[in-house]
């Protein structure tokens, strides 16, 4: 086997392991980093509100049909 071949199948085979790595790391850590934000956000919306102390969903927003659009 020539030394360049070997270097394609080394990198190949490294560049292989660091994705599956931090796939891995990626998807063991999403809740976390889901929750990590919404914290943040609800931290951020009781400094820029003055006087809450809470953050409560008053409204969600939802999909409802505009009259004279078709619908799908």
């Amino acid at each position: 086997m020539s030394l360049s071949s070997r270097m394609v199948v080394v990198l190949t085979t490294v560049g292989v392991l660091a994705g599956g790595f931090l796939t891995s790391v990626g998807h063991l850590t999403k809740e976390r980093i889901a929750l990590n934000k919404q914290r943040e956000i609800e931290k951020a919306i009781i400094q820029v509100v003055p006087g809450t102390t809470s953050n409560l969903s008053l409204h969600e927003e939802k999909k409802l049909p505009v009259a004279g659009a078709p619908q799908a």
